[in-house]
């Protein structure tokens, strides 16, 4: 008879019933057994040594520790913790705390092993110290930590047993005897996941703080997200990323992000956004900047590598800043080098690209009052080492540059080129155009080159206009810190000789208001010559030729002027050397008004004027005894000077009416004047003494013009002049004329000029 089909029902039933009572009852066996466990391993008295054993180990410092025990819902509770600092230390406790709780893995400790899977600390303090050698005590104790193995018993910070470590409400006091930092970081919040030092893991920190740097209050906001991986600080995949930063220093906004990679042999990327600062702010950040320097809203990119000596070794050998970049609008600063880990030899190269120098009074104050106007390229060549660097070369290109500076003189609209060695030694400096304006003269069209090599200053070209001339120079300086001697060959289209005249007398007036002394208009011209030349004067060679000089009442063409003078200082009492001089064909008009109004120029006009009246006499006219006007075909004359002395070897007058020769001496530093004239007219005369003609019956005389080199006398040495006599004193004065040293040689600036 089979069973009924209910009471299968009824036994299942009550064998699933006394199977769930069996495990119940075995559950609760277990657990109890687990809580004996649990709590024989959680005793204080056996938890005390074992905590402060490893954080003995930890920390690598004596540790103190108030009381202890076991929370069921927290885990390990240890209050008023006590990590001594090491001898030198600003305070007595590298780290202390109110509490620390530690939970526990229960399945962990029920296989023998103790390991944390959450630490907290609460109102811990951390003493951040750096010592002279530079080393801060958070260094020490994690390189004496770094080798210790996970899982070796209890762990707690820094080592990697616990999954999640936070600290809250914290205090961190940073100390830098070196830099002047005494800085204290309060409400410290920082949180790790997963800590580890064989792994990357991530981390969030939260801190607001004040302090001193260098003897100044400030103050600190930051809230920061970065992933750590320590990798046990033992070899390359050591790394730092900061992915995000935000705060503000004293109130003024700051944000980062960046990345270090490799901690044995660095590699940074790094990114920064910071505020304005202005140069009393760096200052008080203990920066050494000048007054009036401000710094806008700035963005700071770098880029470093780091190599070692060679591949077997850990060694740094050099740091490579691939990238430096700094962008302040509208501003933006490059630079790239390399440093010699050893030695600390640096090299590199900074630039800036079309900088806008109308906005550099934002970055200078005294900038914004000079006018500044156009584009800025510049690039620096960097040397020396890290503690003296210096540099070594550089580079300035400015396009439509414009500068105002000292009492109204400024560029306008120049394009410059400038290049530089070390110190200045070597320089070049080439302008395609531009304007300089000084002292009420505008040099225009401005086209030049110069350089600076071995002392030297060479201008191998300066082309401008001024006062409606053009003028084509090039030139040499010999040893330019001494200014020993100028040598300079100079073409000039055209000259307005009154105005120039004029402009040179306003130049000196402006000049002399400049320095504070008044101009002496009284002055008689040689005295005025003499007292124009400065205490030191170069010596001096060259050559001026100008296409054509005129003024209202002269005019002449082809003015050639070549010089080597010698020892030139003021009252000329040293002066030696040798110059020529020579203009022609020209013309002359209003005679009378020339005398008056260039003594030197009467000077050379006496003759003619005398030999003109005596002419008319002898016509029995005395109209027009004064000549009004005179044509020439060319004067040219060579000139010698010695201890203050112009010897004049001979000036020779060649004109349609009149002829001249003229031999002597000027006596600048006495202001005197001893010259024989040899003159006649070109016509045959009448009614003249035997005494007064030539044997060609012209009127010739030989007379001297002597004293008062202001206002000379003329003196009639009644000497018969024969018809060749002219001829003969310039044939003589020609065979004393002595040749000039190489002017190519001299304005190239080589050695052999």
């Amino acid at each position: 008879m089979r069973p009924h089909r209910g009471s299968w029902g009824r036994r299942a039933t009550r064998i699933i019933a006394r199977t769930l009572a069996g495990a119940f009852l075995a559950l609760v066996g277990l657990a109890a057994v687990a809580s004996v466990v649990v709590y024989r391993a959680l005793r204080p008295e056996r938890l005390r040594p074992m905590v402060v054993n490893q954080l003995e180990r930890t920390f690598q410092r004596r540790v103190d520790i108030g009381g202890i025990g076991v929370a069921p819902l927290e885990g390990v509770r240890v209050t008023d913790i006590k990590v001594h600092s090491r001898p030198g230390a600003p305070e007595e406790f590298f780290l202390s705390a109110e509490v620390m709780v530690a939970r526990f893995s229960v399945s962990a400790l029920l296989r023998g092993r103790f390991v944390l899977s959450k630490v907290r600390l609460v109102n811990p303090r951390v003493a951040l110290y750096r010592r002279e050698g530079g080393l801060w005590n958070l260094e020490e104790m994690l390189l004496a930590t770094r080798g210790a193995k996970e899982g070796g018993g209890l762990s707690l910070p820094p080592l990697s047993a616990a999954e999640e470590i936070r600290l809250e409400g914290g205090t961190i006091r940073l100390v830098d005897p070196v830099r002047g930092l005494d800085t204290t970081l309060r409400d410290v919040f920082l949180s790790v996941d997963d800590f580890r030092l064989d792994a990357p893991f991530p981390m969030r920190v939260k801190l607001a703080g004040d302090g001193t740097f260098r003897g100044k209050p400030h103050s600190v906001r930051l809230e920061s997200d970065l992933e750590l991986q320590l990798a046990a600080f033992t070899d390359e995949r050591t790394a730092v990323s900061v992915r995000r930063l935000v705060g503000n220093v004293d109130g003024r906004p700051v944000s980062a992000s960046g990345r270090v990679r490799n901690l044995v042999l660095p590699d940074f990327d790094f990114k920064a956004s910071l505020p304005a600062l202005t140069s009393a702010e760096a200052q008080e950040l203990g920066v050494a900047v000048s007054s009036g320097i401000a710094l806008p809203p700035s963005t700071w990119q770098l880029r470093v590598r780091t190599t070692a000596v060679d591949p077997s070794t850990t060694t740094p050998g050099a740091y490579f800043v691939d990238s430096f970049v700094v962008a302040a609008d509208p501003w933006r600063v490059e630079a790239s080098g390399r440093m010699n880990a050893r030695t600390g030899a640096v090299s590199g190269v900074v630039k800036t690209r079309s900088a806008p120098l109308a906005a550099a009074g934002v970055l200078y104050a005294p900038w914004a009052e000079q006018g500044l106007g156009g584009t800025l390229d510049a690039t620096l060549a960097l040397g020396g080492t890290l503690a003296k660097p210096k540099v070594v070369s550089w580079a300035v290109d400015l396009r439509g540059f414009s500068i105002a500076f000292w009492n109204g003189k400024r560029f306008s609209e120049t394009d410059m080129a400038i290049r530089a060695g070390e110190g200045l030694k070597d320089l070049s400096v080439k302008v395609a155009k531009g304007t300089y304006i000084a002292y009420s003269n505008a040099l225009s069209d401005l086209e030049a080159e110069v350089r600076l090599s071995s002392g030297d200053l060479a201008v191998p070209r300066l082309d401008v206009t001024w006062n409606g001339s053009r003028f084509k120079l090039k030139g040499c300086v010999r040893d330019l810190k001494h200014w020993s001697r100028v040598a300079v060959e100079a073409d000039v289209d055209s000259l307005r000789v009154d105005e120039t005249y004029s402009a040179v007398e306003n130049l000196i007036a402006q000049r002399l208001a400049e320095v504070g002394k008044a101009p002496q208009k009284d002055r008689p011209w040689a005295e005025a010559f003499r007292f124009a030349i400065p205490d030191r004067f170069p010596d001096m060679t060259g050559r001026l030729r100008v296409g054509g000089v005129r003024s209202p009442n002269f005019s002449a063409q082809n003015l050639d002027l070549t010089w080597n003078l010698k020892d030139i200082a003021r009252e000329l009492k040293t002066v030696s050397g040798h110059f020529q001089m020579g203009f022609g064909p020209g013309s002359m008009r209003n005679i009378t008004e020339m005398q008056k109004a260039h003594p030197l120029v009467n000077v050379l006009l006496i003759p003619y004027v005398e030999m003109h009246k005596i002419r008319q006499k002898s016509r029995v006219s005395l109209s027009n005894a004064v000549p009004t006007g005179l044509d020439f075909t060319r004067v040219f004359g060579d000139f010698k000077a010695g201890a203050g002395l112009v010897g004049l070897n001979f000036i020779h007058f060649d004109s349609p009416p009149f002829q001249a020769y003229v031999a002597g001496q000027a006596d600048f530093p006495k202001e005197s004047v001893d010259l024989n004239v040899i003159m006649r007219m070109t016509e045959p005369a009448q009614n003249l003494p035997y005494s007064m003609v030539d044997d060609a019956g012209r009127l010739a005389l030989d007379v001297s013009l002597v004293k008062d080199l202001n206002k000379p006398e003329v003196v009639f040495r009644g000497r018969k002049v024969g018809s060749g006599d002219i001829e003969k004193g310039l044939s003589e004065g020609l065979k004393r004329v002595e040749p000039f040293p190489d002017l190519d040689e001299a304005v190239a600036c080589r050695r052999g000029g």
